[in-house]
């Protein structure tokens, strides 16, 4: 599957899946609940990263950064849950309002639950971190029930930091995850995907010209491949890499 057709399908899930605003309907005080089921999935990437890391070849260190960024993108989901002072929910038909403050952020999450898809949003007022926010979209994000298409955007509300979108999709073995980062004018795009063998690559894309690739064999934690160097989307040096343990 070409990545612009993933783009396509994950553009598209998260616009089905997106979060409306909901109006009050009942209103019934909550505690903070730290074990809530309902946080998008965390996708499993067995990528090679002692080897990518330890190897030294082009471009493997800095797949072996991608590959842990994209792991650990869930540290988002913290604030996905109520915490801080106790919560109140709101229900309204298929989405449930909790709203909390911490510090001097109020934090208002609105969870849905469709016929297809769960979603969810976080809404900032108040001042984080010295940044003031007024109705702010902080996170929104949304997975389909089957868990085959999800994806999540943050936006901040600072002149000069990334906007990151991050995309994920589990069709026939294959995983695919794109992360994008989008700071002014400019946007980088990284592509992982791995196949259920364990085979698998990453593409780097800046300003939507692909600039370079490194690719993976099925060999863990020991494992080799090719990295490629693209100029103008045309190959313009490559290599081999490899390691092994023991």
């Amino acid at each position: 599957m070409s990545r612009h057709v993933i783009a396509k399908i994950l553009t598209a899930a998260l616009a089905i899946i997106i979060l409306a605003g909901c109006s009050s309907k009942k209103s019934n005080p909550v505690g903070p609940d730290s074990t809530n089921p309902f946080n998008p999935s965390v996708v499993s990437l067995n990528t090679p990263d002692k080897a990518l890391l330890l190897c030294g070849a082009n471009f493997t260190g800095e797949a072996y950064t991608y590959t842990t960024l994209a792991k650990k993108y869930d540290s988002l989901f913290s604030h996905l849950t109520p915490s801080g002072t106790p919560a109140d929910s709101i229900v309204d038909g298929d989405s449930v309002v909790y709203t909390w403050t911490a510090d001097q952020l109020g934090i208002k999450l609105i969870r849905r639950d469709t016929a297809s898809a769960y979603g969810w949003r976080i809404i900032f007022n108040g001042n984080r971190s010295g940044i003031d926010y007024t109705d702010w979209t902080y996170i929104e994000a949304g997975e389909k029930h089957d868990k085959s298409i999800g994806a999540m955007q943050l936006t901040e509300n600072l002149v000069g930091a990334p906007n990151y979108h991050w995309g994920w999709t589990l069709i026939g073995g294959q995983t695919n995850v794109l992360i994008n980062w989008y700071v002014g004018v400019n946007h980088m795009e990284v592509k992982i995907s791995l196949s259920s063998d364990k085979t698998g690559y990453l593409e780097c894309y800046v300003n939507d010209a692909i600039d370079w690739k490194v690719d993976w064999g099925s060999g863990r934690p020991s494992c080799s491949g090719m990295w490629y160097d693209y100029t103008e989307g045309h190959v313009t040096s490559s290599g081999s890499w490899g390691y092994s343990e023991g």
